[in-house]
């Protein structure tokens, strides 16, 4: 028996860890980890899975924060990764738009 192989229609990115404290006295690595984890880590599931969204003229979904939206005190670090995410579905959204492929940003608690 043949199997089925139904296309890719959407990606979504709901990773996210939280980073909170103090900017002045925050380790570097905690920071960055937070970035690496709610931003690059979302452009990385972007590329490896863009072939067949382009294919398919899919949709990516990233879930963002509100906390995007202005930093809080003692959540600049996190405030700062998921800022950093809606800049990337931003470029994505234009550089995408030829093949079809739309992007979107889910801001829970907006």
């Amino acid at each position: 028996m043949a199997s089925l192989r139904l296309p890719l229609v959407a990606i979504i990115n709901s990773a996210g860890i939280p980073s909170h404290g103090p900017l002045e006295a925050m380790a570097l690595e905690d920071m960055m980890k937070a970035y690496q984890v709610n931003c690059v880590g979302a452009v990385a599931v972007c590329q490896q899975f863009m072939k067949d969204l382009r294919k398919s003229r899919g949709r990516i979904i990233l879930i963002g924060s509100v906390a995007a939206l202005g930093g809080c005190p003692m959540m600049g670090s996190y405030a700062a990764s998921k800022r950093g995410l809606e800049a990337v579905a931003d470029a994505l959204r234009v550089e995408l738009y030829r093949w079809g492929v739309n992007v979107s940003v889910i801001e829970p608690g907006k």
